[in-house]
């Protein structure tokens, strides 16, 4: 796990996973300290999610294909910066 944590100011929530041009699989606006997430990024070697962070994750199970993840403002007049990191959990 790395140890370190990546620090961005100005960042901007929710982020979402689509399917190429259907609907969303999945959103997030805060990871919640979900166990399963942090277990999950501690097997994939990903940056560590604090604990009562705002930051983003997502869990999930994907068949083979193309996906698009998506960073969105939760209000159209919003902007910010964001990091987007995708990894295979083992």
């Amino acid at each position: 796990m790395m140890t370190d944590r990546v620090v961005l100011t100005g960042s901007v929530c929710p982020i979402r996973l689509k399917r190429e041009a259907r609907r969303a699989l999945a959103t997030n606006a805060g990871w919640a300290n979900s166990a399963a997430i942090a277990t999950a990024a501690t097997e994939a070697g990903a940056f560590a999610l604090a604990t009562g962070s705002r930051d983003a994750a997502l869990l999930v199970t994907l068949k083979p294909g193309s996906y698009t993840a998506q960073v969105k403002a939760a209000q159209v007049t919003s902007s910010g910066v964001a990091l987007i990191e995708i990894y295979e959990v083992p």
